[in-house]
Protein backbone atom coordinates (compact mmCIF):
# COMPACT_ATOMS: atom_id res chain seq x y z
CA UNK A 1 0.00 0.00 0.00
CA UNK A 2 1.14 3.64 -0.76
CA UNK A 3 0.28 6.61 1.04
CA UNK A 4 0.67 10.10 -0.08
CA UNK A 5 1.66 12.40 3.32
CA UNK A 6 1.01 16.04 2.89
CA UNK A 7 4.12 17.69 4.10
CA UNK A 8 2.67 18.41 7.39
CA UNK A 9 1.82 15.06 7.74
CA UNK A 10 5.11 13.42 6.62
CA UNK A 11 7.11 16.37 8.76
CA UNK A 12 4.83 14.91 12.02
CA UNK A 13 5.38 11.10 11.44
CA UNK A 14 9.45 11.83 11.16
CA UNK A 15 9.55 13.90 14.34
CA UNK A 16 7.43 11.35 16.13
CA UNK A 17 9.87 8.65 15.05
CA UNK A 18 12.74 10.73 15.79
CA UNK A 19 11.52 11.73 19.55
CA UNK A 20 10.22 8.23 19.99
CA UNK A 21 13.37 6.38 18.73
CA UNK A 22 10.79 4.50 16.72
CA UNK A 23 11.13 3.53 12.43
CA UNK A 24 8.35 5.74 10.72
CA UNK A 25 6.30 2.53 10.19
CA UNK A 26 6.25 2.21 13.63
CA UNK A 27 4.83 4.93 13.95
CA UNK A 28 1.89 4.82 12.06
CA UNK A 29 1.43 1.03 12.89
CA UNK A 30 1.02 2.50 16.77
CA UNK A 31 -0.97 5.05 15.57
CA UNK A 32 -3.42 3.00 13.52
CA UNK A 33 -3.69 0.53 16.91
CA UNK A 34 -4.88 3.61 19.04
CA UNK A 35 -7.04 4.71 16.60
CA UNK A 36 -8.73 1.18 16.64
CA UNK A 37 -8.88 1.41 20.07
CA UNK A 38 -10.71 4.97 20.34
CA UNK A 39 -13.14 4.13 17.39
CA UNK A 40 -14.02 0.93 19.52
CA UNK A 41 -14.23 2.90 23.10
CA UNK A 42 -16.31 5.54 21.07
CA UNK A 43 -18.86 2.79 20.09
CA UNK A 44 -18.92 1.52 23.86
CA UNK A 45 -20.27 5.13 24.30
CA UNK A 46 -16.98 6.24 26.23
CA UNK A 47 -16.13 9.56 25.50
CA UNK A 48 -12.57 11.21 25.61
CA UNK A 49 -10.96 13.89 27.45
CA UNK A 50 -7.64 14.35 28.80
CA UNK A 51 -7.22 14.60 32.54
CA UNK A 52 -4.68 16.96 34.88
CA UNK A 53 -2.26 15.41 37.58
CA UNK A 54 -5.25 15.70 39.64
CA UNK A 55 -7.98 13.92 38.08
CA UNK A 56 -9.65 16.68 36.52
CA UNK A 57 -11.05 17.23 33.07
CA UNK A 58 -9.20 19.91 31.13
CA UNK A 59 -10.30 18.97 27.41
CA UNK A 60 -12.72 17.37 26.18
CA UNK A 61 -13.56 16.82 22.68
CA UNK A 62 -9.55 16.90 21.12
CA UNK A 63 -9.55 18.65 17.63
CA UNK A 64 -6.55 17.82 15.42
CA UNK A 65 -3.26 18.95 15.53
CA UNK A 66 -2.12 19.64 12.43
CA UNK A 67 -4.81 22.72 12.06
CA UNK A 68 -7.60 20.54 11.06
Amino acid sequence: MMIQWTEKEAEAIRKMAKEKDMSEEAVVRQAIRLYQLHDHNLQKGYRPAWLNKQGEVVLEEIGGCMGD
